[in-house]
């Protein structure tokens, strides 16, 4: 399948069972949709609902046990232990729930961490380090270390260690769950401008509801299935 503008992401009838024969556990059952280059889908549904085993088989870090997942092109449903992990460095940002900062490092080397474990040269990644310390509000603390940043702006630094690399996508795992809400909103209103501003496609996954309001797409799970997809319009 050639990969298209409106086409980046598409999945066809990709479920996942856990168990055995005798016991099964459905995750996620014969699900279909295409994402657009550039859209910020939100995935929200209850604990249970298959959102983030969704969010694991587009990242690669979890097989569908049927169906056909396509990211620009690319048949990733196919792809062997060595071409998924090339697939999750080179082509994916993650953000978490948890930051995963390491506590005796600054902002600016928790940034670059991937960098260094990499084998890539830091002095390559000095003008999009400074950039995207600008966009994440993050110019002035770029020597703190996380226990002096609060934990929205832990956060932040998670965000642009995803973004370093320059990746098209970026999926993110309930990455305001451990925050109050004023935090939240802002992480949010971040996502939002990396999304309008970098173009960076986005997806997702949440308990949230008014999170789900800051995404350009909503789409509702429950028990593994689809149960809305729609437009969102944003002023």
């Amino acid at each position: 399948m050639q990969g298209t503008t409106e086409n980046y992401i598409h999945l066809e009838k990709v479920s996942k069972i856990y168990g055995t024969k005798e016991v099964k556990i459905i995750a996620v059952d014969e699900i279909s949709f295409n994402i657009a280059k550039g859209e910020f889908a939100v995935i929200v549904g209850p604990s249970g609902a298959g959102k983030t085993t969704v969010l694991n088989i587009l990242g690669g870090m979890d097989t569908a046990t049927s169906g056909q997942i396509w990211v620009d092109g690319r048949n990733i449903a196919k792809y062997n232990n060595r071409q998924l992990t090339s697939y999750r460095r080179d082509d994916i940002g993650f953000v978490f729930q948890f930051y995963n900062l390491v506590p005796n490092l600054n902002v600016e080397d928790n940034i670059l961490l991937p960098i260094l474990l990499d084998g890539k040269k830091i002095k390559d990644y000095e003008n999009p380090l400074s950039e995207i310390l600008e966009i994440t509000g993050l110019t002035e603390r770029r020597k703190f270390k996380p226990r002096e940043l609060s934990g929205g702006q832990q956060q932040r630094v998670a965000i642009a260690r995803a973004l370093l690399f320059g990746p098209e996508l970026i999926l993110a795992d309930e990455p305001i769950g451990n925050l109050d809400s004023k935090s939240g909103i802002e992480i949010m209103e971040l996502f939002k401008k990396i999304n309008r501003e970098m173009g960076k496609t986005i997806i997702q996954v949440t308990h949230s509801e008014e999170a789900a309001l800051y995404g350009t797409r909503l789409i509702r799970m429950k028990d593994g299935v689809i149960k809305e997809d729609k437009r969102i319009e944003q002023k």
